[in-house]
């Protein structure tokens, strides 16, 4: 860059790159290297001012190549180097000295040499900032830029005034028709308003001539008519006397009356007559009026020469207003010629816009044909799509069919092969019973031919003995085949053996899984049916015979004695430690088997709640979350009509804390019909111990108790025995127990304490030894209390809860009591 920078003081390098923008002008091509070199060494010596020298010969050399127009070049030159030139224009713009530029440049050695290159340098600056805003629009701003500074500017002396003229007139541009319609219009706008104010100020000052005319005309009457009322009266003092005196006649006097009013008429004649009849005295009073007319006659004369004057000047406004509307006529002619113009252009415009919108239909159409082509292809996919989901859902109702079926399948399996078993083991005894005749028969036989031949009968005959042989031989292949089929319908039968056990153990396993999924479904409470309700209790009460049927029965493990219970009582019953609960027993208004159904439908999701000969009512719960995530609980009960006939139903909810999703107002319900209601608790079991709502069945009124959720609101959590065992025992406060109580809720008191973890395993794999069971919970209630829980539960078919907290007793009494109330 410094070498190329030291070449601009060069002539032929300058040459070279003003060739270069020319060619770029010229030829169209672009710019050689040189050109974007220039540009970069330009700035960096104009900023950093140095060298002196090359600073003015590259600003020579950028004025050359201005001067050859291109305007790629001159767009460069404004966006990259106009400011920094300006920049040198305005250098001590103030001082009146033309030598200003000699402290421009670094000089510390007082050189003229360098001195001289900053004073022309500032001047060819300036010159280029004045000359390049009369030449180029874009650069005039630079040009109001530098006025504005208001400094000292020097005549031109870098450009020769003809090329500035010549390039001035080239640029500017040449007025088009329309542009001299709008001259034209503002000339004649120009000149209506000079006509107006004139013809209005002229109108003013005849209106004002006008008045002081009236005026004027008014005060020569009143002179006129007080000189003939003068004469009349002086006429009437010289003649009444005559003709009082008789001299003249009545009509003489009255002749001359008359003539004295014609007077009136015109005021030259009234001041002929009044000039022969008055003496000399009245002349003189009458010529002062004659005076005053004369003036007022000139004045109104001179308004006139005024008048007309005006009317002069204003026909010539009115022929110059003429020559106007003609002037305006003609370009008016000329508007329209461009407003037809205008209108051809503006069809070929609307022809376009039509051949557009057509075009823009027939894409569109286009691209709606194309859209439905996909659409239809998109649509045969979705409709592959959902066949093959339709297929999908078959397959998974088929498999989750698939158990039932493959459970009906085994009933029916198992009544067929039990009634096969039946048919084999009766053939087996017919077949038995037959073989045993056979057996007698051919012994028979064997003792009636011994008896033959001790006798030595000689009598006998051959044809007795062939008879008997035959016989012999029948009855021998008749126990052969008897023995054949004796031993098939043994194998036949021990294999339904294994077959049955297999069936057993798969019944099991399948049970199990019922239980797994009963006990860990989560209902979404909002998505029941009322057919799911009664369906689930079906299913709940074929679990539970599932369930009972593999509870282990102990009572074949004790010798002699014939139950656990009996041999419990008798070698190993005992008192469990602890501290009682004050407990208190549920007070409920039901029958046992009612009381029995409320605690089964508090402790599952789905159960039966109350029965009577007219009604049949199931329950189902569960939790539900508010906003803020605040616990409720959702108790869903359906009454179903018992009776043949129809009845009349009615709730009655009086408890403001609990919330019902219909109205509980009067229903009338047909015979098998089923009604559900929603009803919404606070998880609070302390306040919603017991909540009890009035039903009236056909105007029969009863008590009706929701279920209690406390089973609902405690989760359960494993751990391990050894972890359980050490904190019980090292913990110091009091562990609180429940007395010994009767089951009521076996099938779910087992069910719970399958959730637990097992204390006393090494006793229950001693199958002589039979003692109660132990099962220990970290339990916790509705998120808030932490406590740990025991269940004892002895082969007499009682249990007892034991448990302790280190935070809130009691709560923990509480809860205990009600467990203790819902299981026994």
């Amino acid at each position: 860059m410094d070498q190329f920078i030291a070449q601009l003081s060069d002539k032929q390098k300058a040459l070279d790159i003003v060739k270069a923008v020319e060619n770029k002008q010229l030829n169209g091509v672009y710019y050689s290297q040189d050109v974007t070199d220039f540009f970069e060494a330009m700035k960096k010596i104009m900023k950093e001012k140095h060298p002196p020298k090359e600073c003015l010969y590259g600003l020579k050399i950028v004025k050359d190549c201005i001067e050859k127009f291109n305007t790629d070049f001159r767009n460069k030159v404004k966006s990259e180097l106009l400011e920094l030139i300006y920049e040198v224009a305005t250098f001590r713009i103030k001082d009146t000295d033309d030598s200003r530029g000699t402290t421009y440049f670094k000089n510390p050695e007082h050189e003229k040499q360098i001195e001289q290159y900053g004073a022309s340098y500032i001047r060819l600056a300036l010159d280029c900032i004045r000359v390049w805003a009369l030449w180029f629009p874009d650069f005039k701003g630079y040009g109001q830029r530098l006025e504005k500074e208001q400094g000292y500017l020097p005549k031109i002396n870098y450009f020769k005034q003809e090329l500035i003229n010549e390039h001035i007139n080239k640029n500017q541009v040449s007025s088009t028709p329309h542009d001299d319609t709008g001259s034209i219009q503002n000339k004649i706008r120009q000149l209506n308003q000079q006509l107006i104010n004139y013809l209005q100020s002229h109108t003013e000052v005849n209106s004002f001539l006008k008045d002081e005319l009236e005026k004027i005309n008014v005060q020569i009457e009143d002179l006129v008519v007080q000189e003939v009322q003068d004469q009349f009266l002086d006429e009437f003092v010289l003649t009444y006397p005559e003709f009082q005196s008789g001299k003249i006649s009545y009509q003489e006097f009255r002749m001359q009356f008359l003539s004295s009013s014609q007077l009136k008429k015109g005021s030259q004649n009234i001041l002929d007559e009044s000039n022969m009849s008055q003496s000399i005295n009245q002349a003189s009073k009458v010529q002062k009026p004659l005076q005053q007319q004369q003036q007022y006659q000139s004045s109104y004369d001179q308004s006139y020469v005024l008048k007309n004057e005006q009317q002069n000047e204003i026909e010539s406004l009115r022929n110059q207003l003429q020559a106007a509307q003609q002037e305006c006529q003609r370009y008016s002619q000329t508007i329209q010629q461009n407003d037809k113009r205008t209108q051809e252009l503006q069809q070929e415009l609307q022809n376009c816009r039509v051949q557009i919108e057509n075009l823009k239909n027939q894409r569109k159409e286009e691209q709606q044909s194309h859209d439905n082509t996909i659409l239809k292809e998109y649509q045969q996919q979705i409709d592959h799509y959902k066949n093959l989901y339709e297929l999908q859902l078959k397959q998974q109702n088929y498999e989750q069919q698939q158990p039932q079926y493959q459970q009906q399948a085994q009933q029916q399996s198992q009544i067929i092969s039990q009634q096969q078993y039946d048919q084999q083991n009766q053939q087996i005894q017919n077949y038995q019973e037959e073989i045993e005749n056979l057996r007698v028969s051919y012994n028979i036989v064997n003792e009636k031919l011994k008896i033959h031949e001790q006798k030595g009968n000689a009598t006998f005959s051959e044809y007795d003995f062939m008879n008997l042989k035959k016989k012999y031989d029948e009855l021998d292949s008749k126990y052969f085949i008897l023995k054949q089929e004796n031993h098939r319908l043994k194998q036949t039968n021990q294999e339904y053996g294994n077959q049955q056990a297999n069936q057993s153990r798969i019944s099991e396993s399948f049970a199990r899984e019922i239980d797994q999924k009963d006990e860990n479904s989560n209902v979404v409470f909002f998505n029941f049916k009322e057919n799911d309700l009664w369906q689930g209790t079906q299913n709940a009460n074929q679990s539970q015979s599932l369930v009972n049927s593999r509870m282990r029965d102990v009572s074949e493990l004790i010798y002699p004695h014939k139950t656990a219970a009996e041999y419990y009582r008798q070698n190993g019953k005992k008192q469990f430690k602890g501290t009682l609960i004050n407990r208190s027993a549920l007070q409920l208004q039901l029958n046992p088997a009612n009381l029995l159904n409320y605690k089964k439908a508090s402790l599952n999701q789905l159960a039966t709640l109350f029965q009577s000969n007219k009604i049949e009512i199931k329950s189902r719960q569960q939790l539900t979350y508010g906003l803020n995530k605040q616990e409720f609980i959702s108790t869903t009960i359906s009454i179903k009509n018992k009776e043949l006939k129809s009845i009349q139903l009615q709730i009655f909810n009086t408890n403001k804390n609990i919330w019902c999703n219909k109205e509980t107002k009067s229903t009338l319900l047909q015979s098998q019909q089923t009604i559900l209601y929603e009803f919404i608790r606070e998880a609070n079991v302390k306040l919603h111990e017991l909540s009890l709502i009035k039903v009236s069945v056909s105007f029969e009124n009863f008590i009706l108790y929701l279920p209690s959720f406390l089973r609902n609101c405690i989760q359960y959590y494993h751990i391990e025995a050894s972890t359980y065992k050490t904190m019980k025992k090292q913990f110091q406060g009091s562990i609180y127990a429940t007395p010994l109580l009767p089951i009521s809720c076996k099938t779910e008191l087992k069910q719970l304490s399958e959730q637990g973890q097992l204390l006393n395993q090494w006793e229950q794999e001693n199958e002589d030894l039979i003692t109660e069971s132990k099962y220990a919970f970290k339990a916790v209630l509705s998120n808030q209390l932490e406590f740990y829980l025991e269940l004892i539960m002895t082969p007499c078919d009682e249990f007892l809860f034991r448990g302790f907290t280190s935070f809130d007793e009691e709560t923990l009494q509480f809860v205990l009591n009600g467990l203790s109330n819902l299981y026994s």
